[in-house]
């Protein structure tokens, strides 16, 4: 009799270990929250910069930057060292093709991932994320323009 209360105690042991082992895996509604909202944004973000690039045309100081990458293999004209980093990652993508487009497609992932890297690891709160992610400066003259602006703020 002494055996089998041994083994009923050793179940149970076992039983309440399993139950704790998925009790601490399990996906709270505070996490799925806390992950979902920096993809949200940053997909929400990124529909409103693409818009806003198919309608936008370069201007002067977009095209010069283009011009000096898609036209010519010297990136570093007039001493900008500063911006080898930037022109180099412009680089990448136009080898794929010279076109404005993808000019445009480079700079929206660079400001694409610079967003949302700011929401994801900022310990600020979800409205100032929000705030920050919508501003004008980061919508336009940041996102759809397309300058070096971005790659600063990675």
């Amino acid at each position: 009799m002494n055996s089998i209360r041994k083994k009923e105690i050793k179940k149970q042991k076992i039983t309440v270990k399993a139950n704790s082992e998925t009790h601490s895996k399990s996906i709270t509604i505070s996490t799925v929250y806390k992950r979902f909202i920096p993809i949200f944004i940053t997909f929400l973000f990124t529909v409103i910069v693409s818009i806003g690039m198919i309608y936008h045309e370069l201007w002067r100081d977009e095209l010069e930057i283009y011009s000096r990458i898609a036209l010519t293999n010297n990136v570093l004209m007039e001493g900008d060292v500063s911006f080898i980093g930037y022109y180099s990652f412009l680089k990448l993508f136009m080898v794929i093709s010279n076109s404005e487009v993808m000019f445009q497609f480079a700079h929206l992932i660079l400001i694409v991932s610079a967003v949302f890297t700011f929401i994801r690891f900022a310990k600020i709160s979800n409205l100032q994320k929000i705030m920050f992610a919508f501003s004008y400066f980061i919508i336009y003259d940041y996102g759809i323009i397309s300058r070096y602006y971005g790659f600063m703020l990675l």
